[in-house]
């Protein structure tokens, strides 16, 4: 059975939400902007920069990249 993803660290609301983004970006392929009107009004750059730093995060952080996978396929299942 699989775990849940916990976040229980300082900044843990802000990694959580970082990952929505780049999830968010892969699965819908909506622009920053679109994204970003769902997220509190944030810009499209600040969507675009996040994804493209939580794309990074994830080829040189090994656990997070499983976790990452673990979710989408999660998804592909649903």
């Amino acid at each position: 059975m699989d775990r849940p993803l916990r976040v229980e660290y300082p900044g843990a609301f802000y990694h959580a939400r970082y990952v929505a983004i780049y999830l968010s970006r892969n699965f819908t392929g909506r622009s920053g902007k679109d994204l970003g009107e769902y997220l509190d009004n944030v810009s499209g750059a600040a969507i675009t920069m996040r994804h493209k730093a939580m794309a990074d995060q994830i080829k040189k952080n090994k656990k997070l990249n499983s976790r990452i996978n673990r979710l989408e396929k999660q998804k592909i299942k649903n």
